[in-house]
């Protein structure tokens, strides 16, 4: 796993770890396409296998991939089984954690580190809870941020003991409009 040596440097396998890593994006959600609104369009496993093949061909150690859809309609349709956010469960959000699993497991298996974005589309969450981008992330105790939270928890729960996980991005280009700054 990655880890840090008594000379400060990271490491991986003991190993002093320099690497350039690849974004893909679209390695468990096709981010940007859909059949219709209401699908959660997932990657082909086929897709995943041939884009890893290269990677591994490339010698890439990690790779940054959205674990979640773009938009709220594929989050319901995918990620919260056909409910609102308020009703979706942790139980609900299960067959779409099987997916980030199994593209990990993908990844374990190349030697490929994962970085997972939870939230790509900052904007996504604040819609889902049918708030202001602003308000919803800002607000302590909101609908926004409770749900933020919860799904950050579970993922990182998760995945605590997952050596080929090697980090989190919370989301994607976060500007002042739900910067806690101001």
């Amino acid at each position: 796993g990655l880890t840090v040596g008594s000379d400060k440097t990271l490491r991986y396998d003991g190993q002093r770890f320099r690497n350039i890593g690849l974004n893909y994006g679209w390695g468990i959600c096709q981010i940007y396409s859909a059949t219709a609104p209401e699908v959660c369009p997932y990657t082909p496993s086929a897709d995943q296998d041939a884009m890893l093949d290269i990677a591994v061909s490339m010698k890439v150690k990690v790779i940054r991939v959205k674990s979640f859809p773009y938009w709220p309609s594929w989050w319901t349709a995918g990620v919260l089984a056909g409910k609102s956010v308020a009703a979706a469960t942790e139980a609900d959000r299960e067959a779409h954690y099987l997916k980030i699993d199994a593209f990990i497991a993908k990844c374990r298996a190349r030697g490929i580190g994962v970085i997972l974005n939870l939230f790509f589309r900052h904007t996504t969450p604040s819609d889902l809870c049918a708030q202001t981008n602003r308000a919803g992330w800002l607000t302590a105790g909101s609908a926004t941020r409770n749900f933020v939270q919860a799904v950050t928890q579970e993922v990182v729960t998760r995945y605590l003991a997952e050596e080929a996980v090697f980090g989190y991005e919370w989301s994607n280009e976060v500007n002042h409009r739900n910067d806690a700054s101001d």
